[in-house]
């Protein structure tokens, strides 16, 4: 019994709990080195250790207790040792896209709800200089303008079929804006056939992706897409009276979407822009 410890004693010495420790055992993960057939205690020898190392070393890395089963278990190649690891890093790399993902999409979640704040009560005309982003667009055969609330939900279940077929995530869809090509904004034209959402620099390859240049751009808000008509000419007025020059095609980006879940309505805060140059 020299050497041997109680099953109490050993987890403690791991930093691990006892039914930790009876899970490995039911699973034939690790037994107890000797088990008293009287008392049915359980002991550990304390060489038993570098077993709740490596068990708890690769668990870090993500690996399932059946992986890690067949890697202490068995005369295990270095070769497998090494597939299995690296197929398991390109999960763990999966993940980190996704969670960066949504990192991204909740940073811009509490940004727009910033925009939202300050300017809900008081939508104002003002300029702001953008990055360089990317578009992710979708073309359909009508005006956006013209539909009817039916008809424009209709087509945006078509596009979120579309980011669908690509394998995109559909985290920014409650942010769909649309665009007024620059030969239709110059001629006070309100007509648009495309949608877009924002998308990240990793899908600039894609025949549907725009890339909108940094720039300064006009800015202005509104809550509906029928005080948008109604602004359309205003607004344009405004920037071609600033001594600023059009640079570019009118976009229309909902930045903000809260729809109450009783009520057959959008509910949007939407920014409207130009791109300009002086």
């Amino acid at each position: 019994m020299k050497n041997l410890i109680r099953i109490g004693e050993f987890a403690k010495l791991n930093n691990m709990s006892i039914q930790t420790l009876r899970y490995y055992e039911s699973i034939d993960l690790l037994h107890p080195y000797y088990i008293n057939p009287e008392t049915n205690y359980r002991y550990y020898h304390l060489l038993q250790s570098p077993i709740i190392d490596s068990i708890q070393f690769l668990k870090s890395c993500n690996l399932s207790l059946d992986d890690i089963k067949h890697l202490l278990n068995e005369e295990t190649p270095d070769e497998k040792i090494h597939e299995t690891l690296a197929l398991n890093l390109d999960a763990l790399k999966e993940q980190q896209k996704k969670i960066q993902q949504q990192i991204n999409i909740t940073e811009t979640f509490l940004n727009n709800n910033m925009i939202y704040q300050k300017n809900r009560e008081i939508q104002s005309f003002e300029y702001q200089s953008f990055p360089t982003r990317y578009l992710y667009t979708y073309t359909i055969d009508t005006n956006i303008y013209d539909l009817s609330s039916m008809e424009y939900e209709s087509y945006l279940r078509q596009f979120k079929q579309s980011l669908a077929t690509h394998h995109l995530p559909n985290l920014q869809f409650s942010h769909v804006g649309s665009i007024i090509k620059q030969t239709d904004l110059l001629q006070d034209n309100l007509y648009s056939n495309t949608f877009f959402v924002f998308c990240s620099a990793d899908l600039k390859h894609l025949p549907n992706v725009v890339t909108l240049k940094s720039s300064e751009f006009a800015i202005d808000y509104c809550q509906s897409f029928d005080e948008e008509k109604k602004m359309f000419h205003t607004f344009k007025h405004k920037v071609t009276t600033s001594h600023r020059r059009i640079n570019g095609d009118y976009l229309c980006e909902v930045v903000r979407e809260m729809p109450h879940t009783s009520k057959l309505e959008r509910n949007m805060f939407i920014r409207i822009q130009i791109p300009v140059s002086q």
